[in-house]
């Protein structure tokens, strides 16, 4: 079954693991289904790496992020698992990921997983220089990844500028852009949790891994439980829990990442003096301009498709997360739509390290 599963020592390993003699990954779950039906997915299978094959690969994923001029982080469902969130390429409840899985109320009250801390520890050592990130969860933000180095590619729960594009939806120009800007500088990319079943943004994936063909990156690191069609243009191929692979990262480069309550507002009624201007943009230095978050305050949307429209503050979240109510367009209409504004948007315009805002008072 092995034989079968694995073709080749490349799709097992990656270019970097082919002919050393490493046992391929064990077989752990069986499941025919496809892992991402009617997309470009394989079935979802499960794997663990082989005893001592694990440590072997570690070891090899920390030389190339020490090597690294330009690592970049695209992360996927998985990597939020272990956190209650559900993921799109689970087909067994007999999953690795099923154990020990919190019961979640609400999406927006789940927490980091280990691997978000972990990748916020190696962005504090100077070993990731960004993550582009499919999820809408805002986990890094809450595990204390800067915002402003974060690209939420696909949409987020916690900004009203960029909602959560659909499948069948386009990318935001800016975002998109970003992401490639990124890419082409990258020389290290870290595939984490994701199915790379042919979105436009796995080209972070296939961009990199193609320019290490010619030696002109060190190529694409793809981590999960389920092989993906990618698997073969892989410089490194790791068959873990994300958890698991992240934790022995840090561990084997001497780095203990923190855990620092989620941040969030203290639950009371404030009016911030920040930084930026009507349209969200950063102010001339010693300029500020009020950020009323108290409830009922008007507030715009500044960027993104909701651009231009307006609403008012209905709360906040237990964690400290602002409510919007704002009205948008739907058809020639408008209708009310509820939105949230991550608390760590105010905490980076109070401190100035956010580029723009993407809401502001209308005062």
């Amino acid at each position: 079954i092995l034989c079968i599963m694995f073709a080749s020592d490349i799709v097992a390993h990656g270019a970097l693991g082919a002919g050393q003699g490493w046992a391929h990954p064990e077989v752990r779950l069986l499941c025919e289904a496809s892992a991402r039906p009617g997309y470009d997915s394989s079935r979802a299978h499960e794997f663990k790496e082989a005893p001592g094959v694990f440590d072997l690969k570690i070891e090899v994923l920390c030389d190339l992020l020490k090597r690294s001029r330009s690592t970049q982080a695209y992360t996927g469902a998985g990597i939020s698992t272990a956190s209650g969130l559900g993921d799109y390429a689970t087909q067994s409840p007999d999953s690795v990921t099923a154990q020990g899985r919190p019961q979640l109320r609400t999406h927006f009250e789940a927490q980091p997983t280990a691997a978000h801390h972990a990748l916020v520890a190696l962005h504090e050592s100077g070993l990731l220089h960004g993550w582009i990130q499919q999820n809408h969860d805002g986990l890094p933000q809450k595990a204390g990844y800067p915002q402003g180095s974060l690209n939420e590619i696909h949409g987020s729960w916690f900004d009203p500028s960029n909602p959560v594009v659909s499948m069948s939806g386009q990318l935001r120009s800016d975002l998109f852009e970003d992401m490639q800007r990124r890419i082409q500088a990258a020389d290290l990319v870290l595939a984490l949790g994701t199915s790379l079943a042919g979105m436009n943004a796995d080209q972070c994936v296939t961009s990199v891994a193609e320019r290490a063909r010619s030696h002109g990156a060190l190529g694409a690191v793809i981590v999960s439980l389920q092989q993906t069609q990618q698997d073969g243009i892989a410089a490194l191929r790791i068959f873990a829990p994300i958890d698991e692979m992240m934790e022995a990262v840090c561990g084997r480069l001497g780095l203990v990442p923190r855990r620092s309550p989620a941040p969030g507002l203290n639950p009371v009624e404030e009016v911030f003096q920040v930084a930026y201007g009507e349209d969200g943009a950063r102010l001339s230095e010693g300029r500020t301009r009020a950020l009323d978050l108290r409830e009922d305050a008007q507030v715009r949307v500044v960027a993104g498709p909701y651009a231009g429209c307006e609403g008012e503050v209905v709360g906040q979240q237990k964690e400290g997360h602002v409510k919007l109510r704002i009205m948008v367009p739907v058809k020639k209409l408008r209708a009310p739509h509820v939105v949230v504004l991550g608390g760590w948007w105010v905490q980076d315009a109070l401190a100035g390290t956010a580029a723009a805002i993407p809401v502001v008072s209308i005062l």
